[in-house]
């Protein structure tokens, strides 16, 4: 064996023709075995990123649990919240309720309602709910305003006092006041 690789190896053109050769084949391998190389080779970058991958999905699974537990959350106070909103099925219903209200609030103190009257209901902000206002006018003296004042903070229902224009008359110990007042609720746009 060693005769024959003396032999073709004996002339500089044999020689040259051998070494490109055995380059080709060398090639010719390289290029048959490369993927399976390339995957022997990239198997830890590929190990990485599919790591990489799986603790991202592992977040944002853990982050949606967080979102649905803040979902419930949200929708409990809604629920807890939307029961101060007046419950009509009309404008004019929710009207008569906070008229009604009023009436009840303004008996406790000792006094009745003059005037009353229903303003033009108002979209909010919001587009989903309406603002329904009544203006009224009483006559009482401080301590039956105050406690008007009371009753309607402490209102099972969100009113507001949107307006308020006192005057006073009578004595000046004790006067009575002429109370011009706007008294607003939302309802739920139906």
């Amino acid at each position: 064996m060693k005769k024959i690789i003396e032999k073709l190896i004996e002339t500089k053109e044999r020689r040259a023709i051998l070494i490109a050769g055995v380059v080709i084949l060398l090639i010719g391998v390289a290029y048959r075995f490369y993927p399976a190389m390339r995957d022997i080779v990239f198997v830890g970058e590929e190990m990485t990123v599919k790591k990489q991958q799986l603790r991202k999905y592992r977040q944002v699974a853990l982050d949606r649990d967080v979102l649905n537990k803040h979902v419930i959350s949200l929708n409990r106070n809604l629920e807890r919240l939307q029961t101060g909103l007046l419950e009509a099925s009309s404008v004019s219903l929710a009207a008569v309720n906070i008229q009604n209200m009023l009436s009840e609030i303004a008996e406790k103190a000792g006094t009745d309602i003059e005037q009353a009257r229903v303003l033009k209901a108002e979209e909010t902000e919001n587009k989903n709910y309406l603002n329904i206002a009544v203006q009224f006018m009483i006559r009482v003296h401080i301590d039956g305003l105050n406690q008007i004042l009371y009753e309607l903070e402490s209102s099972p229902k969100y009113l507001t006092v949107d307006k308020l224009t006192i005057t006073s008359h009578g004595k000046a110990d004790i006067p009575e006041l002429r109370v011009d007042m706007v008294v607003s609720g939302i309802m739920r746009k139906t």
